[in-house]
């Protein structure tokens, strides 16, 4: 059922009060809109480490900086206007350039000291290491007679 105009939930009650409850779910579970100059993230956990994806496309590696500020990983970086090339004119520019920060508060399991980044085909991995006190680790039992 198309819900997007209240012209399509005006057919019976029945219908205009599922699209009113559809609307209120949507509501409840939408999520906040990040500016557009800010670059998206992707966070995976595995059972030894975090990976940090995010998505720097036409951002050179030199302009992109990484830190670890109070708990904070911090990313840093600017996507510059690149040079028209000579005799050429820009039609349509629907490229963002500017300065970014992401600032992602770290767990406390991770370990600052094995952060280790790459960064290529416009994506930056970030991986963060879990401190190996908190990985769990299996015990094997024995069996004895």
């Amino acid at each position: 059922m198309n819900c997007q105009s209240k012209r399509n939930c005006r057919t019976n009650v029945l219908e205009e009060l599922d699209c009113g409850l559809n609307q209120i779910v949507r509501d409840v579970f939408k999520t906040e809109a990040i500016p557009a100059r800010t670059p998206a993230l992707r966070v995976v956990e595995f059972p030894g480490n975090y990976l940090v994806e995010c998505d720097l496309p036409g951002v050179p590696t030199d302009a992109v900086a990484i830190q670890v500020e109070e708990g904070m990983l911090v990313i840093a970086g600017e996507r510059s206007v690149p040079q028209v090339p000579e005799g050429g004119s820009v039609v349509v520019d629907e490229r963002r350039y500017s300065r970014f920060v992401r600032r992602l508060q770290l767990s406390k399991d991770a370990d600052v000291a094995g952060i280790d980044a790459e960064f290529g085909q416009g994506v930056l991995r970030i991986s963060i290491p879990k401190q190996a006190a908190v990985i769990p680790t299996k015990i094997q039992i024995r069996q004895v007679n």
